[in-house]
């Protein structure tokens, strides 16, 4: 087996896992690197090299009780065999409603005038019938 430097240990990908709760509830989380240097500034190992022994070093307990939408992952796991923990695919600060973009949008998007200049030929010629 080769052996692994301290270099492609700290290369690795690492991951935070955090209880996140609302009003419904709450689930088990795991936080990749990116979303976690999202959240602090820091990767992972660097949080992890800075602390030491320490579990939970003061940068994660900043994170929380603070607002953030996330984004989660459900896989077969999650459904079939029950299983709570999520993997999250995105995060930010706050509260943001994808339906609420979406409905904006749309919106948006009918208050648009538009005109086509495809010609249907014949379509003048069809007899309409109102029964």
């Amino acid at each position: 087996m080769k052996n692994l430097d301290k270099d492609y240990i700290e290369s690795e990908v690492q991951k935070i896992s955090v209880l996140a709760s609302d009003k419904t509830g709450e689930v088990q989380v795991i936080l990749g690197d990116q979303e976690v240097r999202t959240l602090v500034g820091k990767r992972v190992h660097q949080i992890i090299k800075e602390n030491g022994d320490d579990i939970f070093p003061q940068i994660v307990k900043d994170i929380a009780n603070q607002h953030y939408t996330l984004k989660i992952r459900l896989k077969d796991m999650n459904i079939v065999d029950h299983i709570q923990v999520y993997s999250e695919t995105n995060i930010c600060h706050g509260f943001k409603n994808q339906q609420d973009e979406e409905t904006e949008y749309t919106a948006q998007a009918s208050n648009n005038t538009t005109s086509s200049t495809y010609n249907l030929g014949g379509m003048s010629d069809l007899n309409s019938l109102s029964t």
